[in-house]
């Protein structure tokens, strides 16, 4: 089973906590590359019907399309598709490593805010995503809530650049 990424390279296990879910979506090359479309086998793996050609040049632009597939997967649970919901949960572990690298050169307490919220974001999609493929029942309802609160401590993380 992997983790919001889809091989050995940048998957971490379902549910991972602490620093494993804070380094889930980190590559062996330190988050340097230039294409996510480059992963051997990456995208024809059974089940998952999804690219990874988001990239984006700024921390605003990766946290805007970090919140689209939020939206995205929300809709998707909202019409009890899981497996809809699916594609873009994978989608958002791979824009949580761009945001996760964007986010580099921020300092001091801004810093400790945006990773508390990257930290958390992992920690719950990595949540979702265990509950999906176990083929359970998916607690998309309890948590909805500390994602989106996870998501607007990092909007307001990287808005505090004063």
């Amino acid at each position: 089973m992997c983790f919001l990424g889809c091989n050995g390279d940048d998957a971490k296990e379902a549910g991972s906590q602490g620093s494993q879910a804070k380094d889930a979506g980190k590559h062996d090359d330190d988050g340097k590359h230039d294409d996510h479309d480059d992963h051997e086998g990456h995208d024809d793996h059974e089940g998952h019907d999804h690219g990874h050609g988001d990239h984006f040049d700024s921390l605003d632009e990766a946290v805007a399309g970090l919140e689209a597939k939020f939206k995205e997967m929300e809709e998707a649970f909202a019409k009890n598709d899981i497996a809809a919901a699916d594609g873009p949960v994978h989608e958002i572990g791979h824009i949580l490593g761009q945001v996760e690298e964007l986010g580099e050169s921020l300092e001091g307490d801004q810093h400790t805010a945006f990773e508390k919220a990257v930290e958390d974001l992992y920690s719950n999609f990595g949540e979702l995503d265990k509950q999906i493929h176990a083929g359970d029942t998916v607690d998309f309802a309890g948590l909805q809530p500390k994602i989106a609160t996870a998501m607007e401590a990092l909007k307001s993380a990287i808005q505090d650049k004063g």
